[in-house]
């Protein structure tokens, strides 16, 4: 049995999660509350990389704290995870009891840093700056266009049915997808009347 370690990277907010799995890590979401409250939030477009493919729990102990350690995963808000990757799932032990901080932690939707992100590049009032989207949403910013969204707005919400999807473009046409195809970019392109 092999047992992965991974990392996933939200491509628009840019959290992070380090996890396990003996699923396909690509394919697996990840189980943590708050990243998995992040991808409900934002939808599932992560990048994801394995880190380590190991032969067994203990391993897997061992290469999660080395990681959780190196990166500070419990404590930096860059980092969706509430407790050291131990690969035991995250459940806890009957009767254990959270911490007032480990508690605040959890109530928190998502990074600060995610945060400030969207705080500095969305322009509420939509004057004075350009319109972009992600193929999901649209929001009028002051200055650059931020990665993994493009210029233009889109004309309608996209339906329910659409869900976990997103348009890409290749400069030329556009089409909804799951995945980034290479060559192409996020965002739908249209036509001016």
């Amino acid at each position: 049995m092999c047992i992965y370690i991974y990392v996933k990277t939200h491509k628009i907010t840019g959290l992070k999660y380090l996890g396990k799995t003996i699923r396909d890590p690509f394919k697996y979401k990840g189980s943590g509350v708050r990243w998995s409250s992040h991808l409900k939030k934002y939808g599932n477009f992560v990048d994801t990389e394995i880190l380590k493919e190991c032969a067994s729990n203990e391993e897997v102990k061992v290469w999660g704290i080395y990681y959780s350690n190196l990166w500070n995963i419990v404590n930096d808000p860059s980092w969706a995870n509430l407790k050291v990757e131990e690969g035991d799932g995250g459940g806890g032990c009957p009767g254990y009891k959270h911490t007032d901080e480990s508690k605040q932690r959890m109530r928190r939707p998502k990074s600060d840093m995610a945060k400030e992100n969207m705080r500095t590049a969305i322009n509420p009032k939509g004057t004075g700056g350009i319109w972009i989207n992600n193929g999901i949403v649209s929001r009028c910013i002051k200055g650059g266009v931020p990665y993994g969204w493009t210029k233009g707005r889109l004309k309608k919400p996209v339906p329910p049915s659409q869900k976990n999807k997103f348009w890409i473009n290749n400069g030329v046409k556009s089409k909804m997808v799951t995945s980034l195809d290479e060559g192409w970019t996020m965002g739908r392109l249209y036509k001016r009347k």
